[in-house]
C-alpha cells in the first residue's frame, strides 16, 4: 500500500472512530433511582434528560415542568435559565432573587425581610411582597441594557413591604400598595 493511500486510510477510521459511542459502567442502572436527578434509566443506562428538573428546584418541579423553589438559609435564588418558577420565602430565607433568565416567575416572599433584591429581567414576573420590608428592591427589565421589561405585577403589603420598584416598560408593570 502507498504511504499517501495508509495515510488516507488511517485519517479515515480515526474520523470515524470520534462517531463511536462507548458506554461507561459508571451510568449503568437497573432502576430510576440509580440515576441523579438529570438523567433517567434508558435501556440499562443513565441518559441525559433533557426535561429534567433542574437541582435549583429544590422542591421538585410540578407536573406542568414549574420550578418549584423554597428559600433556606437566606441564600441568593436563582431560576434556571428558561424555566417557569414558582418561588416562595419566609421570614429571612431569600437574599438575592435573580430571574431575569427565567421564561416566568411567581415570587412570593412572605414575613419580614424575607426578600433583599428581586429582579425579574425580561421574564414575567408576579411578585406578593407581605409583611415589615418583605422586598427590599424590586427591579423589572435590565436598567444597565435597556432590555424589554417582562409584564411585571407587583403587590405590596405591610409597612414598608417594598422598598424602590423599578421598571424599564412602565407599561406592562402594574404595581399594588408600593409607594
Amino acid at each position: 500500500m502507498k504511504p499517501t493511500t495508509l495515510a488516507l486510510v488511517l485519517s479515515i477510521a480515526v474520523g470515524a472512530s470520534c462517531f463511536v459511542s462507548t458506554r461507561s459502567d459508571k451510568l449503568t442502572c437497573n432502576t430510576q433511582a440509580d440515576c441523579d436527578s438529570t438523567r433517567v434509566c434508558e435501556m440499562g443506562y443513565c441518559v441525559v434528560d433533557k426535561d429534567a428538573c433542574p437541582s435549583d428546584c429544590n422542591g421538585g418541579c410540578d407536573a406542568s415542568g414549574t420550578c418549584m423553589i423554597t428559600g433556606q438559609g437566606g441564600d441568593d435564588i436563582t431560576c434556571p435559565a428558561g424555566k417557569h418558577c414558582d418561588i416562595t420565602c419566609h421570614g429571612s430565607d431569600c437574599n438575592d432573587i435573580d430571574c431575569s433568565g427565567a421564561a416566568s416567575c411567581t415570587i412570593n416572599c412572605v414575613g419580614d425581610s424575607a426578600c433583599n433584591n428581586v429582579t425579574c429581567g425580561a421574564a414575567d414576573c408576579t411578585v406578593t411582597c407581605t409583611g415589615t420590608s418583605a422586598c427590599n428592591n424590586v427591579t423589572c427589565g435590565n436598567q444597565n441594557t435597556g432590555q424589554k421589561a417582562g409584564r411585571c405585577h407587583v403587590s405590596c403589603t405591610g409597612t414598608d413591604g417594598c422598598g424602590d420598584v423599578t421598571c424599564t416598560n412602565a407599561c406592562d408593570c402594574v404595581i399594588d400598595g408600593c409607594t
